[in-house]
């Protein structure tokens, strides 16, 4: 704005200037063509005063003013050269201005153009009428030209100072005009801070800012709620532009990488194979346009991740890419878990299955003898109840695996009630591994279910007994601990070493397989625990001496 207001007055003044310039040129013209006239006619009143009757001596007469420049012609009423101090044949005159308006009002004057002198003429003709002749003065004008050239280094000289003055003038009127426009405040417009005529356009002013301040404000705030959103994700974020340049990262994605919060621009990332896939991806939907979304599998930081990159267009250019991290790993190892699971009781059925099936065979094809014949039978006993059992385990860990706990309907349940239930019904089983079972209750309520609380307790105490040294003992106790209440079955049995302590509670997982074979285990017992204590949001933990025994702690919530 500045700019054109300086062109508007530099232009302004300048073409101001010359005009003038003009202006006084003409006038000059003007002045100098008067005076000219004027001239010719005091050399007219002199010629007439010694105007000699025969003209032949006009000659002597005339040959001052003739080398002045100045030409003399006498012409009768017809219009007939009688003299011309400049050619001594011409035309007749009768038609000339000056020639028809002097024999009309007795004097005229004309400015025209003389084809005797091939020049721009001033005339001065007077009637005499008591000789009946015309006398005409006549001059070249040439004194405009020659001025004009005169004045022309002074033309020079004024010209460049007044386009100095223009110059410095625009420029000061220009800051003048918009200081006052520039130094508003436009937080606070008032009515007299600027000049009247804008006081429509302040007004107009202030409701737009009004209506901005207000999308402002709610751009803001949805920005705003959109880092909170970011920042909260629990999946990693990456926002770039087209050049690489990191414009926003969330929290989350930081422990993917090892230097990304100190990064500014994409390439400053120590993770090469990931930066290499980015930055073909980017080249990619760059040049080619490609609009779809790529999600790739890779490890990142010791994370198994999924990592989808999508491009960001306008109006069918790219204008960036959005890179989100998910970490896969719980995911990863689920399944990984669910094929070593398929895989194991695959192996763990085909056992008791090919037990049962040769006996079966042996049976069949009389090849046991008669005395063997009831062993065989309490073998094949032995291995279907261990294969029933397992199958209920299986059907039991796969009800957890699919989600069907979340249908279980929790209620209250008397802890006391379902440890006395257990212990009754394994007090037999104790008693033959010659295992002492003692008790500390007190009475405590948690909400659950039921058959999966029951299940838990069972599983515990009976490790506890088949695990356990002759003579042993077993210590269960329930203690309320405020909003908690603790759950302990100690044994002192053969106890398990502390690098297997997370093991245990793998699938098919046992630390003497040969023992558990032979007390009918299966190995899915703690997985089944660990899934129990999971879907009450109790807390498990393990203290075990190899040789001393084991000892199992849970707290559950309790309940009124």
């Amino acid at each position: 704005m500045q700019r054109r207001i300086f062109f508007s007055i530099f232009i302004g003044s300048l073409s101001l200037l010359l005009l003038a310039n003009a202006f006084l040129l003409f006038s000059l013209e003007s002045f100098f063509q008067k005076e000219s006239l004027e001239d010719l006619k005091n050399q007219s009143k002199s010629l007439i005063e010694q105007l000699p009757q025969d003209l032949t001596q006009l000659e002597s007469l005339v040959k001052p003013l003739q080398d002045s420049h100045y030409r003399i012609s006498i012409i009768d009423k017809n219009g007939n050269v009688l003299y011309d101090s400049f050619s001594k044949v011409l035309e007749n005159h009768s038609s000339r201005e000056e020639i028809q308006n002097a024999l009309l009002n007795g004097g005229a004057t004309s400015v025209r153009y003389s084809n005797t002198l091939g020049a721009k003429t001033l005339y001065y003709a007077v009637f005499l009428k008591e000789r009946e002749i015309v006398l005409r003065v006549a001059k070249e004008q040439k004194y405009v030209k020659a001025l004009f050239f005169k004045l022309l280094p002074f033309f020079f000289v004024e010209s460049f100072l007044a386009l100095l003055l223009c110059f410095f003038l625009a420029k000061v009127l220009a800051k003048a005009i918009l200081k006052p426009i520039l130094k508003a405040n436009l937080e606070d417009l008032k009515k007299d801070s600027l000049y009247f005529e804008l006081h429509s356009f302040v007004k107009k002013i202030k409701s737009q800012n009004k209506i901005i301040k207000t999308q402002l404000k709610h751009l803001r705030q949805k920005q705003q709620e959109m880092l909170l959103l970011a920042e909260h994700m629990s999946d990693g974020l990456i926002l770039l532009n087209q050049h690489g340049d990191i414009l926003s990262t969330n929290k989350s994605v930081n422990k993917y990488f090892k230097n990304l919060s100190s990064c500014t621009i994409i390439y400053e990332l120590k993770e090469s194979h990931f930066l290499k896939i980015l930055l073909n991806l980017l080249r990619d939907f760059k040049k080619h346009k490609q609009e779809e979304s790529k999600t790739l599998q890779m490890q990142l930081c010791n994370f198994e991740c999924e990592v989808i990159f999508t491009p960001i267009f306008v109006k069918n250019k790219c204008k960036g890419m959005v890179v989100i991290v998910r970490d896969i790993t719980q995911t990863k190892l689920a399944q990984n878990l669910r094929k070593e699971f398929s895989a194991n009781v695959t192996h763990e059925l085909k056992t008791p299955l090919t037990s049962i099936l040769a006996s079966s065979e042996m049976l069949k094809n009389n090849l046991v003898k008669k005395e063997d014949i009831p062993q065989f039978i309490d073998k094949i006993l032995a291995e279907s109840t261990r294969l029933l059992v397992m199958i209920d385990e299986i059907l039991k860990l796969s009800f957890f695996d699919e989600g069907g706990a979340e249908y279980l309907q929790k209620q209250k349940i008397s802890l006391k009630s379902n440890v006395l239930k257990v212990v009754k019904h394994l007090k037999m089983i104790a008693t033959q591994y010659e295992v002492e079972i003692l008790l500390d209750l007190q009475e405590g309520y948690i909400l659950g279910e039921k058959s999966l609380v029951e299940n838990l307790i069972f599983n515990l105490v009976d490790n506890a007994i088949k695990y356990n040294k002759k003579g042993g003992f077993i210590r269960v106790s329930l203690h309320n601990l405020g909003e908690k209440i603790r759950l302990s079955i100690q044994d002192s049995g053969i106890g398990i070493p502390e690098h297997l302590h997370q093991r245990i509670f793998e699938r098919f997982f046992c630390v003497d397989k040969s023992r558990s074979k032979q007390l009918g285990g299966t190995g899915l017992g703690l997985s089944i625990v660990k899934s129990a204590v999971a879907y009450h949001q109790a807390y498990l933990e393990l203290k075990s001496e190899v040789g001393k025994g084991s000892e199992f702690i849970l707290e559950f919530n309790k309940i009124a």
